[in-house]
């Protein structure tokens, strides 16, 4: 009886301890979505979700934190788990995905029915200045960069993502860096480096895959696959930071 009683209080042990270790894992993500939240511009379009996933795996549990946003004409969408894509087919739908991001979610995982838009409870405030570097957030923190240079009083004259894509085993593994140029001179700004900023030589002003092997760390160069350059507009450009988050609404989203 004895044994029994302790096997029993083991498995109820280890069954909390694993409830308590994915609410911790939700309120880091859906604090990580707020946080990246903030680092888009007060004028853009976005909602932060809550996604349905009747499909968990070992990337998304069942429910999953989303932030949709505008950028460049098409809505966008940030995980925390794999960062953020665009999964918009044509630029002409943009209203119509802004109304419903039911198939656009669809696109990104199978799993991903149906969403609702969440706003942060004080747990959730409170988590927001633990996150630190937004988890995946290269695409935001690059942007949130060029508006932050831009409101020191650089002039930039052209500004793009770099999105690039390098071979890790049998997947392909991205990352966004912003590109951009002022004074005549062409610069690489990495979130991963933040302190340093690379000039890249002219021969490099356009060409998306050699720029991308020239920014990966040395180990990677030889696998990076795919790189793409996507222009940041001048209204993105000198957009302002949102001030803080909306606290108008609150509503308990971890349970």
């Amino acid at each position: 009886m004895t044994s029994r009683i302790f096997w029993l209080l083991c498995i109820t042990f280890t069954l909390v301890a694993s409830a308590e270790a994915r609410s911790k894992s939700e309120l880091h993500n859906v604090a990580a979505v707020f946080q990246a939240e903030r680092l888009l511009d007060e004028s853009a379009w976005s909602q932060t979700i809550r996604i349905h996933n009747k499909r968990p795996n070992s990337t998304f549990g069942a429910k999953v934190w989303g932030l949709a946003f505008e950028f460049g004409g098409r809505i966008w969408l940030y995980l925390p788990e794999v960062g953020a894509q665009s999964p918009a087919v044509k630029a002409s739908q943009l209203e119509s995905d802004k109304a419903d991001l039911t198939d656009l979610l669809k696109r990104v995982n199978r799993g991903f029915v149906s969403y609702e838009r969440v706003s942060p409870d004080e747990r959730i405030i409170d988590a927001i200045s633990k996150v630190g570097q937004v988890p995946n957030g290269c695409m935001m923190e690059s942007l949130a960069s060029l508006r932050k240079m831009v409101r020191s009083g650089v002039d930039v004259d052209q500004a793009d993502l770099l999105m690039y894509y390098a071979k890790v085993g049998a997947n392909l593994m991205g990352h966004t860096v912003l590109v951009y140029e002022t004074d005549g001179d062409r610069f690489v700004w990495d979130p991963e480096t933040p302190q340093l900023t690379r000039r890249l030589s002219s021969g490099y002003k356009s060409d998306a895959l050699a720029i991308a092997k020239v920014v990966a760390e040395s180990g990677a160069r030889a696998r990076v696959a795919e790189a793409h350059l996507l222009n940041i507009p001048e209204s993105d450009m000198r957009a302002t930071y949102v001030a803080g988050l909306d606290q108008r609404h609150f509503s308990n989203l971890v349970n």
